[in-house]
């Protein structure tokens, strides 16, 4: 895994191609970790866990898209993403310039 991110008791992982995975905490602790691809998540660069919900920087055109499923998946507004923060009802994101802002959920 090249990024994870932990929300309780399950962490999220994405590989170098990008595959978000999903796996339980209590197993990793054990060193006999099961990561279950996430079929319908796209392809990401970046991870976040919080709040109910995994959120994630698609690699192919750098926007935030946030699951509380793993099914369906919200894209937020703007572009040119680097890193996502996924804490309670927010999700905050650096840009390419190193800009932050933030995205709320009603």
């Amino acid at each position: 895994m090249v990024d994870i991110a932990v929300s309780g008791t399950t962490v999220y992982g994405i590989d170098a191609t990008g595959t978000l995975s999903k796996g339980s905490l209590t197993s990793i602790t054990q060193n006999t970790a099961s990561w279950v691809a996430m079929a319908n998540a796209p392809a990401l660069s970046d991870v976040s866990a919080g709040g109910g919900r995994v959120c994630g920087v698609k690699k192919a055109d750098k926007k935030i898209v946030c699951s509380t499923d793993g099914a369906t998946w919200t894209q937020l507004p703007g572009a040119n993403w680097v890193h996502v923060a996924a804490f309670g009802n927010k999700v905050y994101a650096t840009d390419s310039n190193n800009a932050l802002k933030s995205y709320t959920f009603a």
